[in-house]
């Protein structure tokens, strides 16, 4: 879902340059608008680009804000902001639908049409999402699939596991994650978590002074690194890189009612 979601805001972005002359801050939006699954509020502000300049595929600065987008189904935004370097396409190299370049591109792929880029693409993105919204994405099939899929590595029978999860963000930078687990035939698991997170070179994500409880019982420190780990190592944002995006995370903050990230955006 996160790979999912960055290319959908890669795509977006390059949808805020229009191929077709005139371009101004409200075309611009409703170009953006277009490439989200859905956005309740949306602000874009064009700094410095003359509409020739514009026309030609360049843009000076370029600030977004957002209220409840959607880049993907399954997780509502409450917050997305993002403010771009100055943008420098070779439009006479579009061709085609950019959004469909993105979705069936492969991994040992650029995803943009080779020259599109002038400069590489840079963007700072702030995100907030709350935890009713993290909650509600917990809920949907897709997230529920991915549950499954490393519950069932290591209690097999993936099809017949039902999962019930929960999460709370607590106040001390930490959240708690609540499974619960019912197969036929055997008792309910219940798996509680309760853990702080980091990010290491802005690209993985590592679990801080995690406590890992199975039906009440707490697991061994070393039992719940390399559990972790076996879920942490799906999101290195590192494996962007084979589709010529970098991202890295600057900040990552839990409040007690949402999650706040800053991070850097570089697509070649």
């Amino acid at each position: 879902m996160i790979s999912s979601g960055i290319f959908a805001l890669v795509s977006a972005l390059l949808a805020l340059v229009s191929p077709v002359g005139v371009v101004v801050d409200q075309v611009v939006a409703d170009n953006f608008r277009s490439r989200l699954h859905r956005v309740e509020q949306l602000q874009v502000r064009v700094d410095n680009a003359p509409n020739y300049q514009v026309a030609q595929g360049r843009i000076d600065r370029l600030r977004l804000a957002s209220r409840g987008a959607w880049l993907v189904p399954e997780l509502r935004l409450d917050i997305l902001e993002l403010e771009t370097d100055p943008i420098n396409l070779d439009l006479s190299r579009l061709s085609g639908n950019l959004s469909g370049n993105l979705s069936g591109a492969n991994s040992s792929q650029s995803l943009l049409p080779p020259g599109l880029l002038r400069t590489p693409l840079r963007a700072g993105i702030r995100v907030v999402a709350t935890e009713t919204d993290i909650q509600q994405a917990l809920q949907s099939p897709r997230v529920q699939g991915l549950i499954k899929e490393i519950a069932s590595s290591f209690l097999g029978n993936e099809a017949a596991i039902e999962i019930i999860p929960r999460i709370n963000f607590l106040s001390d930078e930490r959240f708690q994650l609540q499974l619960d687990l019912q197969t036929p035939n055997n008792p309910p698991i219940k798996i509680d978590l309760i853990s702080g997170i980091t990010v290491l070179d802005g690209s993985q994500f590592n679990l801080e002074s995690p406590v890992l409880m199975i039906n009440g019982s707490p697991l061994p420190s070393s039992v719940v690194m390399g559990i972790s780990r076996v879920f942490l190592d799906r999101f290195d944002l590192k494996n962007l890189e084979s589709n010529g995006i970098t991202l890295r995370l600057l900040q990552l903050h839990i409040n007690p009612d949402q999650v706040e990230i800053a991070a850097f955006i570089s697509v070649k």
